[in-house]
């Protein structure tokens, strides 16, 4: 079983959202988060600095230790707005060509699931933007319905990787479909919206899951981790990514991205 991991770019700076509930909400869950013992002071103080500091991605610090640990990470950015997505084109191009040029993959995180002409529209606007055609999608807050891997397929993208199934990757055509193992809320935050875990019972349900995609003979599997919460004011968050990372390299796990798999799928079924 090898290892993806990815990340999704769900935001850049607080700035862009002076005109939705998202700011308001991330105020009433930190304050949550602290009454109920699950931050400290400290974080909550962190998490206010970001706020006026305008900064809410974390891009330059995950990449920077992905490349220290040899991790060939994935990340998924928007080029289209929805739902709490709200930064520019432009935010989203400089954002883009900085992942590429640390020489990591990049991919479309998608807004549109079920209208093929708006599906064509995000696939079309991010070639232009990386120069080329060979990528492939996560959908935001993994939106689907029955159509949806075709209309990707039709759109020309070469993967998805938006289902929360615990499955192997598995194809559609010519399209390949990975589906996500792991992603960091459910393993905090369960069912609700801040975070109910600590440390501890997050890692140990993370191994738990991983455990049984070895004995499922799952191929890829893929863990998700957005990049906001590799921040101090997401401790928790931070430090789970971190030892989860550790975790898998003291276990001798090898990480892939999604081209690399699909190049070796691709070897695998030409053989």
């Amino acid at each position: 079983m090898k290892i993806i991991i990815s990340h999704d770019v769900d935001h850049l700076h607080a700035s862009e959202h002076f005109g939705d509930l998202i700011i308001p909400k991330s105020i009433a869950r930190a304050k949550i988060e602290f009454l109920t013992g699950k931050i400290s002071l400290g974080e909550l103080f962190m998490r206010t600095r970001e706020l006026f500091i305008n900064r809410w991605n974390r891009l330059e610090e995950i990449i920077a230790f992905n490349e220290q640990h040899q991790i060939p990470a994935t990340f998924f950015v928007g080029v289209n707005n929805g739902l709490g997505l709200n930064y520019s084109l432009e935010k989203a191009s400089i954002a883009i060509k900085y992942i590429q040029s640390k020489g990591c993959e990049v991919g479309v995180h998608g807004i549109s699931f079920d209208n093929q002409e708006d599906v064509q529209k995000e696939f079309d606007t991010f070639a232009k933007i990386v120069g080329h055609k060979e990528f492939g999608i996560r959908m935001h807050y993994l939106r689907n319905n029955p159509n949806t891997l075709n209309l990707l397929s039709d759109a020309g993208y070469l993967f998805d990787a938006t289902l929360p199934e615990q499955k192997s990757a598995y194809n559609i055509a010519n399209f390949t479909e990975f589906p996500v193992h792991i992603m960091d809320g459910w393993m905090m935050n369960g069912q609700k919206a801040w975070q109910v875990n600590n440390l501890q019972q997050a890692l140990d349900n993370s191994k738990r899951i991983i455990d049984e995609g070895l004995k499922n003979n799952i191929d890829y599997f893929s863990i998700l981790f957005h990049d906001r919460y590799f921040s101090n004011g997401f401790k928790t968050w931070k430090e789970w990514y971190i030892q989860l990372m550790e975790y898998l390299i003291e276990n001798s796990f090898e990480f892939v991205n999604y081209k690399m798999a699909l190049a070796e799928r691709a070897k695998v079924h030409v053989q």
